[in-house]
């Protein structure tokens, strides 16, 4: 087994210190009016559809390569289970 250069280990490092820090901007983010509101919900609607795109084309990809990550599947049914307990708790406090 080959160890990683310093550079195959500092870029996913950088890449998830960056993504904490927009998701902490994004949980900050103050109220506005029903306009901007509007808008995070469409950024966010599409965002969860091009993540659970991605995650299906990878697993059905590695499926067919005989490879299949379970973290793929681990995230694919995070994101799922995921919007759909949003879904049902936004219906049960309406």
């Amino acid at each position: 087994m080959e160890m990683k250069s310093t550079l195959e280990m500092a870029v996913p490092s950088l890449l998830a210190a960056t993504a904490m820090i927009v998701l902490a901007f994004a949980l900050a983010e103050g109220r506005g009016d029903e306009r901007s509101a509007l808008h995070r919900y469409l950024a966010s609607r599409a965002a969860f559809l091009l993540g659970l795109i991605a995650l299906a084309v990878g697993t059905i990809w590695e499926t067919f390569h005989h490879i299949l990550d379970p973290w793929l599947i681990g995230a694919l049914a995070a994101m799922t289970f995921g919007k759909i307990a949003g879904l049902l708790y936004a219906r049960l406090k309406k």
